[in-house]
């Protein structure tokens, strides 16, 4: 006969029942709100541009389900040293837009610094809380459970809730569901700003192969350089830009290009070496960047009075051909919310400029300008290739392979070779939309985390598509390299001859690769067998010809 449970026994199974009831409440919370960021998640392959509209529904969906007073999202400024309001909700919202917090001050600064989360229950029994900003704004905080925005790596903000709604504070319920919404935000934040990044540098490198195109098409230098400092002018972002040579007659520089207002006026003045900022960097060979030229000694006001042109902000950069120093290159004036230029753009004119002496010494272009567009794309793709440890190289090893297929047809297909190094390095790009929980997932796919997969070509479509040079090939072998030849491929179900070439000879090469190479959840195979399974899709999900070019590039010892 079983002992009846006592009083404190029942209390103890009671607590347990109500514990269990509120884990499973919190679970189904967590649940509603994934769905809705799911729902917003899945526009950020075509909203990337607008990723602020994307964050304020994401804060209203969190303020609405998990019924807090106030919430914030913040992210680092550029130098790191401050948290910026990128975007908030509830009272006084607007006001605290305005408001920076430096890293290692306060609760939201100590978890950015710290990545580690935190929850004050009492915000007037913490000694680390900031009192100020409430009170500034009249705004009476109680609570505040805030967590940070990380990446595998990288800390770059933190997600603020504050005055859960009621009597009761924030809960360790609270915190562990608000950590896993923080990791979500953090996804989304850090694919938008991946796919920026490479947009940006696609596009930069698209100037830079124009810039190529005009040294290879236009013979007239005065015209040429002014094409080169307009698409400069354009890319960066100024109000105007110039080049001055170096007269060695005189030991002065001369205006050969100047773009912008009061153009004309520019053009007579001239700027002795050593004198100003332009003379300074023609005599060191050291670039210049200058955040605020009106409070900078080295300025040569010279050239404003005559103009009438008031220099803000600009960077200047020497002008070398066969290490020689001939002259300065200059953009003056950012434009937009940031009024100065920064390193990284920096270091991007002086690409620029390079292109520029080259323009004057045309034996030079090519060598740098291809190595300049090579460089580009191979960081594109290590940047696409790192975000999974076991496909680093993938894109250069599948950039091999494929020119070796290349390089053993026996019948020309008009496809040019640089073509294909580009379209192979870029082949994945699209896989920067998809979440790191998928792509870094140590075991097989579900079918659903399959389907996401499969969306990458259309991901990397909406990425190049703006940049007219990649259409052709170098969109072809990207968007359609999954496809089969028997038809049962994707994105379009494309078979046989209707696959574009390129893709063809890309396939190949990429699941190659991916037979080879080793997986969390198996070993890679032998190339004699990754060999034998080519031979055995061949007609199926491969063009017979390609694999047949492909063994014999493996025979003569091309891929290894």
């Amino acid at each position: 006969m079983t002992k009846p449970d006592t009083q404190e026994d029942l209390l103890l199974q009671l607590k347990e029942k109500n514990n269990y009831i509120t884990r499973l409440q919190s679970e189904l919370l967590f649940s509603e709100i994934q769905l809705k960021l799911i729902h917003l998640i899945g526009e950020v392959p075509s909203r990337y541009d607008n990723i602020p509209d994307l964050l304020d529904k994401i804060l209203d969906t969190i303020l609405e389900v998990l019924s807090v007073e106030a919430c914030s999202l913040m992210l680092l400024d550029e130098e790191r040293e401050h948290l910026s309001f990128m975007v908030t909700k509830g009272e006084k919202a607007r006001e605290v837009r305005r408001q920076k917090l430096k890293v290692g001050e306060g609760i939201a600064g100590k978890v950015v610094k710290s990545g580690k989360p935190w929850l004050v229950p009492d915000v007037h029994q913490e000694v680390q809380w900031k009192s100020e900003i409430s009170e500034e704004l009249g705004f009476k905080t109680r609570n505040i459970l805030c967590t940070p925005l990380s990446t595998l790596n990288d800390t770059f903000g933190v997600l603020e809730l504050i005055n859960k709604k009621g009597e009761e504070p924030f809960t360790n319920l609270d915190l562990e569901l608000v950590m896993k919404l923080s990791r979500e935000i953090a996804q989304v934040i850090n694919n938008v700003s991946l796919i920026r990044e490479s947009r940006n540098r696609i596009n930069q490198l698209s100037t830079l192969t124009k810039v190529t195109a005009l040294i290879n098409a236009t013979m007239v230098q005065s015209d040429l350089l002014l094409e080169i400092m307009t698409a400069a002018e354009e890319l960066m972002e100024a109000e105007a830009s110039s080049i001055m040579l170096i007269n060695h007659e005189t030991d002065e520089l001369e205006f050969q290009v100047a773009h912008g207002e009061r153009s004309d006026e520019v053009m007579l003045v001239t700027v002795p070496l050593g004198k100003g900022i332009a003379g300074t960097v023609a005599l060191s060979g050291e670039s210049v960047l200058v955040k605020d030229a009106q409070n900078d000694e080295r300025l040569y006001k010279k050239v404003d009075e005559f103009s009438d042109f008031v220099t803000k902000s600009l960077i200047c950069v020497p002008l070398r051909v066969k290490d020689e120093i001939i002259g300065v290159a200059q953009v003056l004036n950012k434009k937009g919310k940031r009024s100065y230029f920064t390193n990284d753009e920096m270091e991007l004119f002086e690409s620029l400029a390079n292109q520029a002496a080259i323009a004057i010494d045309n034996a030079r272009l090519y060598r740098e300008q291809h190595e300049l567009m090579v460089g580009v794309i191979r960081s594109l793709a290590l940047s696409i290739d790192a975000k999974d440890p076991y496909t680093h190289g993938h894109s250069e090893r599948v950039t091999m392979f494929a020119l070796a297929i290349y390089n053993e047809l026996e019948v020309s297909y008009e496809i040019d070779r640089g073509k294909i190094q580009i379209s192979c390095l870029m082949h994945d790009i699209g896989k920067l939309g998809i979440r790191e929980q998928i792509l870094l997932k140590p075991d097989r796919l579900t079918e659903d985390e399959y389907e996401e997969i499969k969306k990458h070509p259309q991901i990397g479509k909406s990425i190049i598509e703006p940049i007219k040079q990649f259409n052709g090939p170098v969109m072809d072998g990207m968007l359609s390299h999954h496809e089969r030849y028997d038809g049962k491929g994707y994105p379009e179900g494309l078979k046989g001859d209707a696959i574009p070439f390129i893709a063809r000879i890309i396939a190949v090469a990429d699941a190659f690769d991916a037979m080879t190479s080793d997986r969390a959840y198996r070993k890679g195979m032998s190339f004699q067998k990754a060999t034998d399974e080519l031979d055995d899709n061949a007609g199926k999900q491969f063009d017979p010809t390609v694999v047949k070019a492909f063994k014999r590039a493996l025979e003569k010892g091309y891929i290894r």
